[in-house]
């Protein structure tokens, strides 16, 4: 997974959300966030629970990684979507069952190699190399600490470890690969001829009462589908983006604050102190002060002052992570860290010069500077511009989880109408007409929403449907206005499709029952040519046809490898059709084994790397079925929304 994660993710911020699997608590969902603390689980395995926080936060992340790769085309069904939430919780029972065996059977993943693996992640890297405060900003603004994370990654390598054995311990001999190699490499000997649909056309129009019997016989196929016209709002960044004002000073204040985003910003490397109070009142603080003062005056005192710094952060800091780093942090940006922290560092003058104690929301901390890099970043005025749209899009994103529950209540308090929602947020009532179940233009071009359409609630009940959330940032609420039922087409407007439906089917009958003469002349002893000139066909072949080939029609190379050979070497003769309505009349002659032996040395050991892979595959398959017969899973359908 973590591979996948480092091939496919764009950037940190595409990381942070796919990645990092953080749940976007928008307003449809803040009755979800308060199911996802409910202590009822989604799965127990072997008495391990996976909760419906874990299920959530996994389901986001698949959702998220299937929208990325497939765009607009990616539109699942309510149906479809609790399916894949259900795929999604199996998967984590799977992993869990890994993990459990890994565990038992005592394989370790150490420091070393848990932090190699996160150091090759781009989310947490600067110009191509590890950033240790790139790491501590991005897990930090998604509420995951270094122990959790690094504690996911040990849990991915663990399985990694547990299944890699596994497959390593498939291989194939060479009688399998002989074998393999005879099947896939295999030779079919086969003539044929077609029987072309177009010379079996009727010669005059069917019947007025075969032409009224198919058309009541098929009411369905010219029945018009119930249709709806929907008004909704749509409450969406882009949209958003538009509200949002700009000031000369405030995209400075914004080009300042966020230069990593146009270059690489100057940057302080600095190593901190921290001390955390027991607890919250102000006696607490006032001794956590006390104790980082004298901290303070121990390094002020020191001869060797980055030395003292160093050891004084391993024996007395509370942050677990730059503590055995001897408190450093690594290179730090301007606007990086919280104000008071920023401020303290950039404002001291010389390397080895301490700062503090400063208050933060953490506790008071110590900071040492130990040196500086200059940056390379674009002028302000070379990208005011993307200063501005960035800008935009950032607070444009702010206002719309600000706005998500006011949609949401607005919504729900105003059940039989969209204008007080949309005057209640700004927003203008939208139309798209003609929807039925399965089609639809605009927003209804995505299956959540017909769905939603035609809901009890929205179509029978004529309320508001709940925010639909169509892609990032960008949801709708639906109100029926108008319903058109479903009709039957008068015979009139469809006669011409029903003759020509009707002809098809006589013409494909008359093909069928040539071909059905043509095989009984067949295997009555006659021989393809004379058959085939019988039924002023071409005859074709005899050749020998490899699996796949393109010198044959596809459904004929399909056909002819489907069929099992007659015993004795004789021949066997059957039938296939065509997508075009065609028919095959084809006879099975022999077949030619693959040779092993022919095979380049190139050739054989790409058949035996194909060969064990696929071995591996169904060793780790049917060693993590053998996990699941053996342990015990209960899972809570009621709690997998």
């Amino acid at each position: 997974m973590l591979a996948t994660f480092r091939a496919h993710a764009k950037g940190w911020i595409a990381w942070v959300f796919v990645i990092l699997v953080t749940v976007p608590f928008a307003f449809w969902g803040v009755s979800q966030y308060r199911s996802l603390v409910t202590t009822n689980y989604v799965a127990k395995v072997n008495g391990e629970k996976i909760m419906p926080n874990d299920l959530q936060q996994a389901y986001q992340r698949v959702y998220q990684q299937r929208q990325q790769a497939l765009g607009n085309k990616f539109n699942p069904t309510q149906k479809q979507e609790t399916a894949l939430k259900k795929q999604t919780l199996q998967q984590l029972i799977t992993r869990t069952l890994l993990r459990q065996q890994a565990q038992s059977d005592r394989l370790v993943a150490g420091k070393q190699a848990v932090r190699q693996e996160i150091s090759q992640i781009p989310a947490f890297q600067s110009n191509g190399h590890f950033d240790f405060q790139q790491y501590r900003n991005v897990l930090a603004e998604n509420n995951l600490s270094v122990s959790q994370f690094e504690g996911q990654v040990r849990s991915q390598l663990l399985e990694q470890q547990l299944q890699t054995g596994v497959a390593q311990s498939a291989f194939a001999t060479p009688a399998e690969m002989e074998s393999i190699v005879s099947l896939l490499k295999e030779k079919r000997r086969v003539a044929w001829f077609v029987l072309p649909i177009k010379q079996f056309q009727p010669s005059g129009p069917p019947s007025k009462a075969a032409v009224e019997a198919y058309y009541k016989a098929h009411q369905d196929q010219y029945s018009t589908p119930e249709r709806v016209d929907i008004a909704y709002v749509r409450l969406d960044r882009k949209t958003l983006e538009k509200r949002i004002s700009v000031t000369p000073s405030a995209l400075r204040d914004y080009y300042d604050s966020h230069q990593s985003k146009y270059g690489t910003p100057p940057a302080r490397k600095a190593a901190e102190i921290l001390i955390k109070p027991h607890g919250n009142s102000p006696k607490d603080w006032a001794a956590a002060r006390k104790t980082i003062v004298k901290l303070l005056k121990k390094v002020r005192n020191a001869p060797h002052a980055e030395k003292t710094f160093a050891e004084l952060a391993r024996k007395h800091s509370d942050d677990p992570v730059s503590r055995r780093n001897g408190g450093s942090i690594g290179y730090v940006a301007r606007g990086q860290m919280p104000k008071s922290f920023d401020h303290a560092l950039f404002g001291i003058k010389n390397q080895g010069g301490v700062a503090g104690p400063v208050r933060t929301a953490k506790g008071w901390v110590l900071i040492q500077l130990l040196g500086s890099r200059g940056g390379s970043v674009r002028p302000f005025s070379a990208v005011k511009d993307q200063v501005a749209s960035d800008y935009k899009a950032d607070h444009a994103n702010e206002l719309y989880y600000k706005l998500g529950d006011k949609l949401a209540n607005s919504a729900y308090e105003h059940p039989n109408s969209l204008k007080p929602v949309a005057q209640a947020l700004g927003l203008k009532v939208k139309t798209v007409t003609g929807v039925t179940r399965k089609k639809g233009t605009g927003i209804a071009s995505h299956a959540k929403v017909r769905t939603a359409a035609f809901s009890d609630t929205v179509l029978k009940q004529r309320q508001n449907s709940p925010p639909i959330k169509l892609g990032n940032e960008d949801a709708v609420v639906l109100h029926v206005t108008n319903i058109t039922p479903s009709s039957v087409e008068p015979l009139a407007k469809v006669h011409d499709s029903i003759v020509a439906a009707l002809q098809k089917r006589r013409a494909a009958a008359a093909t069928q029952k040539a071909a059905t003469a043509a095989l009984t002349a067949l295997r009555s002893g006659k021989s393809i040519a004379d058959v085939a000139r019988a039924h002023d066909a071409k005859p074709q072949g005899p050749k020998l046809v490899a699996r796949g080939a393109q010198d044959v029609p596809p459904a004929l190379n399909e056909a002819v490898y489907r069929l099992a050979p007659a015993a004795g070497g004789h021949a066997r003769y059957a039938t296939t059709d065509l997508q075009n309505g065609d028919m095959v009349v084809y006879a099975l002659l022999g077949v030619k084994p693959g040779d092993v032996k022919s095979l380049s040395a190139g050739e054989r050991q790409a058949y035996a790397n194909q060969l064990g892979q696929a071995y591996a595959t169904q060793s780790v398959q049917a060693y993590i079925a053998w996990l699941r017969s053996q342990a015990d899973v209960k899972i809570d359908e009621d709690n997998i929304r």
